[in-house]
């Protein structure tokens, strides 16, 4: 079940003539609360501000978001394990696709059950399929978590309860990410990892996998990368905000095991966690 503060005010309700819903006009962050303590909350609000500067976004600041959280986060009798969702819109506006002169930006903040079911996912390994709907190609986007998600929503629809998660492709049939993770692989002790120079998201958990890497010495490659070339790889890995990093058990008919790379990145973000943290109440 979720709970909603739209503009600080508890509501489920939203105006029909949110710019949001018509063109998917505004950005979101997806943070790991546990124990009421926020996840990498700060390189959350470096990529949401960032994201906001790039799409003319008015952005509400740092203390507005944790002050909704907290009034979320207050009601509960215990320190609370939740998925935190920000939104931010260019709020409501006239039909069209040209950006009114004045818009009074609307952020929303939602506090929903933590996925218990990603559990298994973690420990077990994650089945993975090659998905047919592909990423857009679209430089200017790249990068950036914004709410126009539908080519992901059609992509997790290929599948019901026989996978975990899906890889998509760019139209060159290069591997991008997940439908809600980002991709990584090793072999011979380097890491590679998609470029997303022309699409995907650039995740939290993908930059600290990255970092995390390089202190330990290892060489970390952005490259373009098929299908083919993962079947070639020693590891495939999975990350996001919920999960942090996962081994992948099997993808395109072959088995995968966690090697010395995914168990070494999983110990040493689990440091970083407890690291960067920051509690909302």
């Amino acid at each position: 079940m979720s709970r909603i503060i739209i503009n600080g005010v508890a509501t489920q309700y939203l105006s029909v003539m949110d710019r949001g819903l018509h063109y998917g006009d505004g950005i979101f962050e997806t943070i790991a609360c546990v124990e009421n303590n926020l996840q990498f909350w700060q390189q959350h609000m470096l990529r949401m501000a960032t994201s906001a500067d790039k799409l003319g976004l008015a952005f509400p600041g740092e203390q507005n978001f944790l002050h909704d959280i907290h009034s979320l986060l207050a009601a509960a009798s215990a320190p609370e394990n939740c998925v935190i969702k920000l939104m931010l819109t260019r709020g409501i506006g006239d039909r069209g696709y040209r950006i009114p002169a004045h818009t009074n930006a609307c952020r929303m903040v939602m506090a929903s059950d933590w996925p218990w079911h990603i559990k298994a996912i973690t420990e077990q390994g994650a089945r993975v399929r090659l998905c047919a709907t592909q990423v857009s190609i679209n430089p200017q986007l790249a990068g950036i978590k914004h709410l126009a998600r539908m080519e992901n929503v059609l992509a997790r629809n290929e599948w019901q309860d026989e996978f975990d998660e899906g890889l998509m492709s760019d139209l060159h049939g290069y591997i991008i990410e997940g439908t809600m993770s980002n991709l990584f692989a090793s072999r011979d002790g380097v890491l590679y990892t998609p470029s997303l120079q022309h699409s995907g998201i650039d995740g939290i958990m993908r930059q600290q996998v990255m970092a995390i890497a390089r202190q330990q010495g290892l060489e970390v490659q952005e490259v373009k990368l098929r299908q083919a070339d993962l079947l070639t790889m020693d590891e495939l890995m999975l990350s996001n905000s919920l999960i942090g990093v996962c081994s992948v058990r099997e993808f395109a008919g072959k088995s995968f095991l966690p090697g010395k790379m995914s168990i070494m990145l999983r110990s040493a973000l689990h440091r970083r966690i407890v690291e960067h943290g920051q509690v909302a109440s």
